[in-house]
């Protein structure tokens, strides 16, 4: 990839004039708390990283002061405004579809002068949540953990100084996907209940949509800010499913079946000049709809899921029976629509079969487990043993279809999740005795390769790996060559 492009020459065409450079003989408080911020950075980077505070070419606005950090520290780590941004938007932005590729390039090269401070946070934020951990880490220890504080710090500075915005509610949500790709599940589950509070106050949750597609940019930031509400419904329901803490609430409002479901960015972008009939809005109920994308099927599957969390929870005995059996068909019918709809397409509806997955396997382990005390659901019971069954046999059929293609999987284009696959070997191992089968053991070898190749790139997943790594150690693992002992 070229060192340099559009955009970098956007951004460093800021060093030329002067004008921005100018001193000035008294600064207000919040440029003077920046400079103060960069002696503090400038500390926790690497001796090879620091800044000096005159880099910061004394600074006449606070937005330059951030600008000119910012800048600093995506130099010091060897990147460039171009190749943070195909990273993001060719890796991330597949399955958290939360900022306008076109809206974002737009305010990139608008800028006559320092990028305003909200948007240089986001920036920073995009080369963090896309860093690989293996890229900086080779010659020095911890860089990546310092690039993360180095974030954490100059968000809370900026959000401390500045009103809620778009952008800065794009950086606190990409700080906590960080966080929680990197297994700082406590850390994400606090960020993303501030996250939610900030999107409240910035009013995305009231973001009226038009209901004839398309149109301009307006449009088009309608429907970004409505996305990056939904992302942040989506991931403060998969983060608080992993938090250590005890009665964890969410920090969003239970999904309502009427609600309008996210549009896919780039498919939106392309119809932006049109009257975009090829494709309409569609409520979360419409289950058998085939005009949703992905990231609308995943809010499908995390309303389903709460569903059946919901009756699993609240419900009493008779109405449990009636509406689990009604979950189990949604989602059954659902889960072959999206597996149908995602066969041309390794990994593009990954979230939303994942949660599938997940749901299912809770709603069928509680008939299993409750059999005993509620009787209406004995009838249930050997179906329920089918079902499970034969979902560890799809998740098995994955994990190997996956470990196949490796060379041709893009890794960064995949959620890190991986609990459904958790389950799988858990399931598989509490059914196979004191003693599990030769079948048994190569078909959570496929779990465990599959996981082991994600947690390259996502520590949760290492994580995840080490708790079943754990697991089977309590269990006797069968002789290969002689067979099953």
């Amino acid at each position: 990839m070229p060192k340099s492009g559009v955009l970098e020459t956007t951004l460093r065409s800021y060093d030329k004039d002067a004008t921005f450079w100018s001193s000035s003989q008294s600064k207000c408080s919040d440029i003077k708390s920046s400079l103060m911020l960069a002696d503090s950075i400038s500390t926790a980077l690497p001796a090879q990283f620091r800044m000096e505070t005159e880099d910061l070419a004394d600074p006449t606005t606070f937005d330059e002061s951030i600008h000119l950090q910012v800048r600093r520290i995506i130099c010091a780590y060897g990147d460039y405004v171009d190749e943070i941004s195909t990273r993001y938007f060719q890796g991330i932005h597949r399955w958290l579809p939360v900022i306008s590729r076109q809206l974002f390039h737009d305010r990139l090269v608008s800028f006559r002068g320092p990028m305003t401070a909200d948007f240089s946070v986001l920036l920073l934020s995009m080369c963090l949540v896309t860093r690989h951990p293996s890229a900086i880490s080779r010659g020095t220890d911890n860089n990546l953990e310092t690039l993360y504080l180095t974030t954490k710090m100059l968000f809370a500075h900026i959000q401390a100084t500045l009103p809620t915005s778009t952008n800065l509610v794009q950086a606190a949500l990409l700080i906590t996907i960080y966080e929680y790709g990197h297994g700082l599940t406590d850390a994400a589950y606090i960020s993303i209940g501030t996250c939610a509070r900030m999107a409240l106050t910035a009013g995305l949750q009231k973001t009226k949509l038009n209901q004839i597609l398309g149109g301009g940019k307006s449009w088009l930031k309608e429907e970004e800010e409505r996305n990056l509400w939904w992302g942040i419904i989506l991931s403060d329901r998969f983060i608080a499913s992993e938090t250590t803490s005890a009665d964890k609430p969410l920090a969003t409002q239970l999904l309502n079946p009427d609600d309008d479901l996210p549009l896919d960015l780039d498919l939106v972008e392309r119809k932006a000049q049109t009257d975009a009939v090829a494709f309409g809005r569609q409520p979360v109920h419409a289950f058998h709809s085939e005009m949703i994308g992905s990231f609308g099927r995943e809010a499908q599957a995390a309303y389903l899921y709460a569903r059946v969390l919901e009756t699993v929870e609240t419900k009493s005995p008779v109405v449990q029976q009636f509406e689990l059996l009604q979950m189990d068909s949604i989602l059954q019918a659902f889960f072959i629509t999206v597996t149908s709809q995602s066969a041309a397409t390794w990994g593009l509806h990954c979230g939303s079969i994942s949660i599938t997955i997940c749901a299912l396997f809770t709603l069928h382990e509680y008939i299993l487990g409750h059999s005993g005390t509620v009787s209406e659901l004995e009838t249930l019971h050997k179906s329920s043993k089918s079902a499970l069954s034969t979902l560890a046999k799809i998740v098995v059929d994955v994990a190997r279809s996956f470990n196949k293609h490796i060379p041709d999987i893009d890794v960064e284009t995949l959620p890190p999740r991986t609990l459904n696959f958790v389950r799988t070997a858990h399931y598989l191992l509490a059914n196979s005795g004191d003693a599990y089968s030769k079948e048994c053991y190569a078909d959570i070898d496929e779990i465990r390769t599959m996981m082991r190749y994600l947690s390259r790139r996502w520590k949760i997943v290492g994580k995840h790996l080490e708790t079943l790594e754990m697991h089977i150690k309590t269990y006797r693992e069968p002789n290969i060559l002689g067979g099953s002992g």
